[in-house]
């Protein structure tokens, strides 16, 4: 696993990747709508996007939002979920972190589960 700065370039990826199910927002934004968010994001001195790559190949994003600690939100691409990316993203990651979780999101829960120092369930 690698990792390099998101661009706009990446925005189309970013969208197809989430699972609104389990979002803040679940309702799917358009295209439009996602690139200006993530104009906006970019261009936060206090967010940092990183596109997760496997082999080369642009398999997830990490966002981290820093205000009070840093909230983290990972994405991984379903053809490449399993494979312990989000896991070494984690374990890539210094200081404390925190994230909202989706109570029945299952995957994330067991995730942040192994990562007791600085999270908390939000």
């Amino acid at each position: 696993m690698s990792d390099r700065p998101a661009t706009m370039a990446d925005a189309a990826a970013i969208l197809r990747w989430q699972q609104r199910a389990f979002s803040r927002n679940p309702a799917v934004p358009t295209l439009e709508e996602h690139t200006a968010w993530l104009r906006g994001r970019l261009d936060d001195e206090n967010c940092d996007i990183r596109i997760i790559e496997c082999g080369g190949v642009a398999a997830g994003v990490v966002r981290l939002e820093c205000f009070q600690g840093k909230e983290i939100s990972i994405t991984i691409a379903k053809e490449y979920q399993r494979k312990g990316l989000a896991r070494a993203a984690l374990e890539s990651l210094s200081g404390d972190i925190w994230a909202h979780v989706h109570p029945e999101n299952k995957p994330s829960l067991a995730l942040f589960r192994h990562f007791e120092t600085g999270w908390r369930r939000r």
